[in-house]
């Protein structure tokens, strides 16, 4: 019948000069009798679950990201402008394009069939593409670390969809909850996952507002004495 709470050391920590464990165990229990031990926000299992794939998943996209722009130096350092034609270098065209370059020698390059692998919703011209083509040259290991790149990308871009396929059941289970975060200017459903993801769905554990946008690293600290305010500085939330 007993309930245990875990809480953070800083609350319950006992003075200096008089810390041994049978004293330490004393003071908490006085506390935890005054009601003055704050319990740490532990969330029900289906939200940890939740929480660590949406944070893999986040970091998989910092490393998507990352990738990303060593292809797009490496196209750079390759004389290949696709990025100045297309609204997205890494489309469906775009991809096609890289890697019939990549995997097909200099002289042997077609501009027939670089037109014919353009999708037909492609708003740039095909002689504005070819001329952003025209005179490339893989120099050294460029051509290598592109195509190192681009199996890496389709890689992470399997895991990523492998994660959402994950994600579904909680966007179901929690649709309403979703639903009613997007109302927010700004709240996608895919961030509104997130943030259930972080806090819960169950906002009976914080005591207010304030509560949880301190813990969340969101608001100034409160640093005030003998008059003078000290830092004052918003944590990385």
């Amino acid at each position: 019948g007993l309930k245990p709470i875990l809480t953070h050391p800083k609350y319950v920590k006992q003075a200096k000069g008089r810390k041994t464990d049978f004293r330490d165990a004393i003071h908490i229990a006085n506390l935890f009798r005054m009601d003055l031990v704050v319990a740490s926000f532990i969330p029900p299992a289906d939200i940890r679950d939740l929480r660590e794939l949406c944070r893999y998943r986040l970091k998989l996209t910092y490393i998507r990201t990352s990738e990303k722009n060593r292809f797009q130096n490496s196209m750079t350092i390759s004389k290949i402008r696709l990025d100045s034609v297309f609204t997205d270098p890494f489309g469906k065209s775009a991809s096609d394009i890289m890697s019939y370059l990549i995997h097909t020698a200099p002289d042997k390059v077609s501009d027939d069939e670089i037109i014919s692998l353009l999708q037909r919703n492609v708003k740039a011209s095909p002689e504005e593409i070819l001329d952003c083509i025209h005179g490339h040259e893989f120099i050294g290991v460029q051509r290598d670390k592109l195509e190192i790149i681009q199996m890496h990308l389709d890689d992470i871009n399997k895991c990523i969809a492998m994660i959402d396929a994950k994600l579904l059941y909680y966007r179901q289970k929690y649709s309403g909850i979703i639903q009613h975060l997007i109302t927010m200017v700004g709240m996608t459903e895919e961030s509104a996952l997130y943030v259930l993801g972080e806090i819960g769905a169950d906002m009976s554990v914080w005591r207010d507002s304030d509560s949880l946008s301190s813990w969340a690293g969101l608001s100034p600290a409160n640093n005030d004495s003998a008059g003078k305010k000290k830092s004052t500085h918003v944590g990385k939330g």
